[in-house]
């Protein structure tokens, strides 16, 4: 079982992947706002953290460089609808493993957080 932090501030995208999350057997964690989430993530010795890009005063790519700090092999997945192509490369470049565009499909999610798991080569 890995444990899982999900990050969003709609509560409907949370109740969604947390169901989907906890029936392929994760521990799942859930914060709606990026302070809710570092505490998270520092008292739960979280595995992996699906995260969406526009949170609060953070976005995706500062919660993910301060996670990062922390832990440099955290595998993080950014959800979002509207990250441009250069965002994403910076994202991939500053650590992040996968960018996922919302509206997003739950079995492509799936084999996301699969690969995030692999043994590194």
């Amino acid at each position: 079982m890995k444990r899982i932090l999900v990050v969003d501030d709609e509560q409907a995208i949370l109740d969604i992947l947390k169901e989907f999350l906890e029936g392929q057997g994760q521990e799942v964690f859930i914060a709606k706002n990026t302070t809710d989430a570092i505490n998270s993530f520092l008292e739960n010795d979280i595995d992996l953290v699906i995260s969406d890009y526009v949170i609060d005063e953070k976005n995706g790519l500062e919660l993910s460089q301060e996670m990062l700090f922390f832990n440099k092999d955290l595998p993080i997945i950014i959800m979002s609808g509207n990250v441009d192509f250069e965002t994403e490369k910076k994202l991939l470049k500053e650590g992040v493993r996968y960018v996922v565009k919302k509206p997003f499909n739950l079995s492509r999610l799936r084999g996301f957080i699969k690969l995030c798991f692999l043994p590194d080569p």
